[in-house]
């Protein structure tokens, strides 16, 4: 029996967090503390530059105090008024944002958010990662015993989920009005709730349970929906990261010697429901953007500091520029910001393109950040904390929708169904190609961040 399954991984993405920087909470729980005027040395010389740290009057202001973004509000520059109406027509302000109408009683994320205590959040997340396999989807026998004790642990919380993911909505609750200082644990417990049920699997597989381990591959794919479905662009990342361990996942089941053709329809129906519920790639940006202008209220407070990390600082000194720049973020916040709102205007607009057509955009906005690097017009809050990696954040949401595809195309293949309507992946905007090799079938072309081609791999069902 050939075991070699390959699935399209996501560099870009590693174990226990995303690494990139385009989202200010993108780091894992561990990693996601800001600076806030610790006594680093770049900080010191933004001091004596002039930097403010907080009001220079009166009380603090409260952080969602500046989710109704007063700046943006009174301001006179044209090109802000211009683009702030477009983002009110649009839903987008951080007010706008939170002004859901969701209940409780309709809302599975008012179940899953209580499962775990914050106390155990991050230490419970260090631990599932650790155990999860970073390739195939493997355990040994050490492993999968702490992995099954987990399962047993939290039973009765997996059946509180299970009851919950029946509910018709899963509005995550993120307050948009408190930008990057918002409370996002609900993340990290839905990627805690899904570790366990990819143990629980696990377990399935051991005993040849496969009915029961697609039962609850239905249910690890639901919690993934609840991330991507949020305008939020850390849940929606880590829901990119979660479904690509759910195909590894899916190809462990669906290799198994005794699946049979019933089960491998069902797998397929559970693929293509997560297609016919993709959310689209603007919703995500939109409430990023959302964010990035509550950062730039807290800039005129005189707050940028707040915004940034040890990490950030050391390598505003590394590269160093112009100590002067970011201590005058305050003096040139409007050029700063209508800079960025016409950037993200143009991604958001550009998302109703795939990826390969979005590069061109893409591009041309760091070209537009290069020319001006070395000038004090160069808008230091949009290209040094909100727009880092920010084609690689929009590359990683195509790779989702890419791998997506592949194994729709290969399921359907095997079992000699019509064939979905996509062609074209996402990310090379070339075809996919659909093999037929001895008894399995080759989905390849799909495209990844190194320009590899990494094929998705089915067995033939009997009969064809």
């Amino acid at each position: 029996m050939w075991v070699e399954i390959a699935v399209v991984l996501c560099p870009a993405l590693t174990r226990g967090g995303l690494t990139f920087g385009c989202h200010r909470r993108l780091a894992s729980a561990r990693s996601r503390s800001r600076a806030r005027c610790q006594w680093h040395p770049f900080l010191l010389l933004l001091l004596i530059a002039g930097c403010s740290c907080g009001r220079e009057a009166g009380e603090p202001q409260k952080v969602e105090d500046y989710g109704k973004l007063p700046g943006l509000e009174a301001t006179r520059d044209p090109v802000l008024i211009d683009e702030y109406a477009r983002v009110k027509e649009q839903g987008g302000t951080p007010e706008q944002l939170d002004d859901t109408d969701v209940k409780d009683i309709d809302n599975a994320a008012a179940v899953l958010i209580g499962q775990i205590a914050k106390g155990r959040i991050d230490p419970l997340l260090d631990h599932v990662e650790s155990l999860f396999p970073p390739g195939e989807f493997v355990f040994d026998a050490k492993t999968m015993q702490h992995a099954a004790a987990l399962v047993r642990q939290w039973d009765e919380q997996r059946r509180a989920v299970r009851e919950a993911l029946a509910r018709p909505e899963c509005d995550l609750g993120i307050e948009y009005t408190a930008g990057y200082a918002a409370d996002v644990k609900i993340v990290d417990i839905v990627r805690i709730l899904a570790r366990l049920e990819a143990f629980a699997i696990a377990e399935h597989l051991a005993d040849n349970h496969l009915k029961s381990a697609i039962d609850t591959l239905d249910i690890y794919f639901r919690l993934v929906d609840c991330l991507a479905q949020s305008p939020h662009l850390d849940a929606r990342l880590h829901a990119a990261y979660l479904r690509t361990d759910g195909f590894r996942i899916l190809a462990a089941i669906v290799t198994r010697p005794s699946i049979d053709r019933s089960q491998v329809e069902r797998l397929y129906k559970i693929v293509q429901r997560q297609l016919d519920n993709w959310p689209e790639d603007a919703r995500a940006w939109i409430g990023e953007r959302a964010l990035g202008l509550h950062a730039y209220e807290m800039v005129r407070d005189g707050k940028v500091l707040d915004l940034m990390t040890v990490e950030e600082m050391e390598a505003f000194e590394k590269d160093k520029l112009d100590k002067s720049l970011v201590a005058n973020t305050r003096q040139t916040v409007d050029a700063d910001e209508a800079f960025y709102m016409q950037a993200m205007r143009q991604v958001i607009e550009s998302c109703e393109k795939p990826y390969h057509e979005r590069q061109k955009i893409l591009k041309q906005i760091n070209l537009e950040l290069q020319k001006r690097w070395d000038s004090p017009e160069y808008p230091v809050v949009a290209g040094r904390l909100l727009l880092k990696d920010l084609e690689r954040a929009q590359l990683v949401q195509a790779r989702d929708r890419a791998n997506a595809e592949a194994w729709a195309l290969a399921l359907t293949a095997a079992l000699g169904a019509p064939p979905p309507e996509f062609k074209l992946s996402p990310v090379t905007g070339k075809p996919y190609r659909v093999q037929r090799k001895e008894d399995r079938i080759e989905v390849s072309g799909i495209g990844d961040a190194a320009g590899k081609q990494i094929p998705v791999w089915v067995p033939v069902m009997n009969g064809l």
